[in-house]
């Protein structure tokens, strides 16, 4: 029987549900796998309310066996969780099975900036009474600088988590990125979104730090393909006649969606029935719509807006072929850590296009689940929309072998029982 030394684990983010985006899904799911593979503890997010147990679960331990591929038995609580304060989050919070504290953890008012400075004084009190064994900072400078200051005040270890911006744009600034250096390098270890984003942390690590790679998990049994789209191809108005190019994700420049724009033209060619379909919201949105009637793509491409997280497989399911060609904006070191949509989009049974940056290399295999292209080089990604739609065969081996490898790889209670396997056997 493998045990581990870890009883109490405290996750410190900066930002967390209700509020949509990767991150926040990310650890929503990582929370809500925790709960579902590892009953006998508590799961709880703090807020300055009160602490109740709300979710106490047996373990499956069938599925949890057969998740590491072993027979080993981790003795792992689950975890609490510190994080910020939202509005109209109540609602929020009562629908999980997890009780949800929240505190304003990296807020100091216009006075003070950087606002991540003053998470340790909001949160060394409460970590002090509920001793946790390991800290997991798991988003932000100020979940860093909470945890790094937990141990200089009371000895407690922690682990580090990375997804890739909030890393790449603090490394311009010369004072955070010592500050930084010393919190890695007081760390008992990092965890990241893709092996792209925990080589950035131990890039900065005077000697490597033991680490885990903990990929997005994909719901698999919600999506999936070969739904029935009639209802969200009338509520969106998207004919059937049209061959759907489909983007999912915020509007802003490191999705690369304005290479997407400027390659259509090209495409539209040789498919005259191509359908652009943008869904997500964003400040990028204007440059985007703007660059759309520069070109005459109006009637070409339709953005949707932020689309219910039910619509999603369905969309999908919509569609011909995924792209979100994603690169690095070098001026404020913006990134795509893995990109999660790739997965969901595979695992609805579409190849996919993404940008060769970041953890995008993670996501998709090139070849084999969609393609990677040049993020500079709307020809480059215009050849490859071009092979895709021309290429049914191609196509739907690609989309095959992508729904395989979610099923395979990326299924949550898979990505969580390795994860907690390593936390029982590292010696934190």
């Amino acid at each position: 029987m493998l045990k581990s030394n870890v009883k109490k684990h405290l996750i410190i983010t900066n930002t967390f549900g209700p509020k949509k985006g990767g991150i926040e899904h990310y650890l929503g799911r990582l929370c809500q796998a925790w709960a579902h593979m590892t009953g006998q503890g508590k799961l709880n997010l703090l807020t300055d309310k009160k602490n109740v147990l709300l979710c106490e679960r047996k373990r499956t331990v069938d599925n949890f066996k057969k998740s590491i591929g072993g027979e080993e038995d981790l003795e792992l609580s689950l975890p609490m969780v510190l994080t910020n304060h939202q509005a109209n989050s109540n609602d929020f919070d009562q629908g999980q099975v997890y009780q949800i504290f929240r505190r304003q953890i990296d807020y100091g008012g216009k006075l003070i900036k950087p606002r991540w400075i003053v998470s340790p004084i909001s949160s060394l009190a409460l970590i002090s009474k509920l001793k946790p064994d390991l800290i997991h900072a798991a988003s932000g400078l100020s979940s860093y600088l909470a945890a790094f200051s937990a141990k200089q005040m009371f000895g407690l270890p922690y682990i580090l988590y990375i997804y890739g911006l909030e890393i790449l744009s603090i490394q311009k600034h010369r004072l955070y990125k010592s500050i930084l250096k010393a919190i890695i390098n007081q760390s008992s270890g990092l965890v990241g979104s893709s092996r792209f984003s925990v080589d950035i942390l131990q890039g900065l690590a005077s000697k490597t730090k033991p680490d885990f790679v903990l990929y997005p998990g994909v719901e698999t049994d919600k999506f999936k393909p070969n739904l029935d789209v009639s209802l969200t191809r009338t509520k969106y108005k998207l004919g059937s006649d049209k061959q759907i190019i489909l983007s999912v994700g915020r509007l802003v420049a490191r999705k690369g969606f304005d290479l997407t724009i400027k390659a259509l033209p090209i495409v539209l060619k040789k498919f005259p029935n191509a359908l652009y379909v943008l869904c997500g919201q964003g400040l990028y949105r204007a440059k985007l719509a703007k660059l759309v009637h520069k070109l005459n793509l109006d009637q070409n491409v339709k953005f949707l807006g932020e689309a219910p997280d039910e619509d999603l497989p369905y969309l999908y399911n919509l569609a011909t072929l995924f792209v979100m060609p994603s690169k690095l904006i070098e001026e404020t070191g913006d990134v795509e850590g893995f990109g999660l949509v790739f997965l969901e989009a595979a695992s609805c049974g579409l190849a996919v296009i993404g940008g060769n940056s970041g953890g995008v290399p993670e996501a998709l295999v090139d070849g084999q689940t969609g393609f990677l292209i040049d993020p500079e080089d709307e020809k480059d990604l215009a050849k490859k929309i071009i092979l895709l739609l021309d290429n049914s065969e191609l196509r739907n081996k690609l989309a095959r072998h992508g729904r395989e490898r979610c099923l395979a790889e990326f299924q949550w209670s898979k990505v969580i029982g390795k994860f907690l396997k390593w936390l029982g056997s590292e010696k934190f």
